[in-house]
């Protein structure tokens, strides 16, 4: 390179080199610091969280004891990202919000979330990961062998009982299900009855009908509305039942009709959350105009109609 110089005396000086020297910083130097320990916060949650944009960047979460939602700040240019890990050894769930728009939800046992915001909107990625031993089990439910560990990339188990497990990942959330007598926590014995006309060729009922009797289900299920049918086997006998979901009554109906496959159906009936539902069929009086109290019950369906 040559640089001229003419100087005021109108003489010309020719420099034969000139070195420029440039100082670069480290491109990953930023993104050290950003990760560094002192950009983390450990929070051990009494509520449900609200971040601001005050807060640091990485956020480790126990949700201590109960499910919860963490809310990110509003979308501005002032946003910066997070990370969210969830430190719960088992159980709980981290919602990330933006407002009303759940972004993910992060799984106990270390899940990890990302969350960015252009300054319009936040957008995330992640959810966690869990792992579940696989058991071969005689036909006496004795254990035979532990097979395998399964890992679950961003997503997580959930145990029916029974020997079910469902599986759900990449924070995919089911719309529908079926819910059978064999998943459910009956309130005294039940008693299989095999019937080739019957949906699923049997119905079940608690062995002694008295009142107050409950078959107890969980099940996870999106937020949204639902049409949702009882399936149930009538009978002179019948009594009065009960669907609550959630700790909610739904609906009320008889048991007690003719000996034969009946259907209630219930629809635009809304969950106002994602997540871990708990569904109960509970004996709460004497049929319509009889006075029995036999629960023949087959199962229960939900399926997402809309938002």
């Amino acid at each position: 390179m040559k640089l001229y110089v003419e100087e005021t005396i109108g003489n010309v000086v020719e420099v034969e080199s000139l070195i420029t020297i440039l100082e670069i910083a480290d491109f990953d130097a930023g993104l050290r610091q950003m990760l560094e320990a002192e950009q983390s916060d450990t929070i051990s949650a009494g509520s449900d969280i609200t971040l601001t944009d005050n807060n640091k960047v990485i956020q480790f979460i126990n949700p201590n004891g109960a499910d919860r939602n963490v809310y990110l700040p509003t979308a501005s240019i002032n946003n910066h990202g997070f990370v969210i890990i969830n430190t719960a050894a088992s159980s709980y769930t981290l919602t990330v919000l933006s407002g009303t728009t759940t972004l993910g939800v992060i799984q106990a046992d270390s899940g990890i979330g990302w969350f960015i915001s252009n300054g319009i909107v936040w957008k995330g990625e992640g959810g966690g990961s869990s792992t579940v031993e696989v058991v071969i089990e005689e036909e006496d439910g004795a254990p035979s062998a532990v097979v395998e560990t399964i890992k679950v990339p961003n997503g997580s188990l959930v145990d029916y009982g029974e020997g079910v497990v469902t599986l759900f990942e990449n924070g995919i959330i089911p719309r529908s299900a079926m819910l059978f007598p064999d998943q459910c926590t009956p309130s005294g014995a039940m008693t299989f009855t095999v019937n080739a006309s019957q949906r699923y060729c049997q119905f079940v009922t608690i062995t002694t009908p008295a009142l107050n009797n409950t078959y107890d289900y969980t099940v996870v299920l999106e937020k949204g509305t639902y049409e949702i049918k009882i399936y149930y086997y009538g009978g002179s006998t019948g009594g009065t039942g009960t669907l609550y979901i959630d700790g909610n009554s739904v609906d009320v109906f008889s048991y007690r009709g003719a000996a034969a496959n009946l259907t209630n159906t219930l629809t635009g009936k809304v969950l106002s959350f994602s997540g871990l539902h708990t569904v109960q069929m509970k004996m709460t009086a004497v049929g319509t105009g009889g006075s029995g109290y036999s629960f023949q019950h087959t199962f229960i369906s939900f399926r997402r109609t809309g938002d």
